[in-house]
């Protein structure tokens, strides 16, 4: 655990997802759930993305990362505008 970089948290508008060990050839990929386990947002990561939250509500969420369709860490995100 501890590979998933996530900036500025709390976010507010564009929060920066990345991956501190990258492997090249891996195939990454980002879920935002939020407490209810609904799943807000979704994506595909390469090193560093800027993932845009402004429509998302105020709360708190988790950001799971996956390399391979595998989980190998998560964070806790707040989103407060």
């Amino acid at each position: 655990m501890g590979n998933l970089l996530l900036n500025p948290n709390p976010g507010e508008s564009i929060v920066k997802l990345g991956i501190k060990l990258f492997e090249i050839g891996a195939n990454y990929r980002y879920e935002m759930i939020n407490l209810m386990g609904v799943t807000v947002s979704v994506g595909k990561i390469e090193n560093e993305i800027s993932v845009d939250v402004s429509s998302i509500a105020n709360g708190v969420y988790m950001v799971k990362i996956m390399k391979d369709d595998k989980p190998i860490d998560f964070k806790k995100l707040i989103i407060q505008k």
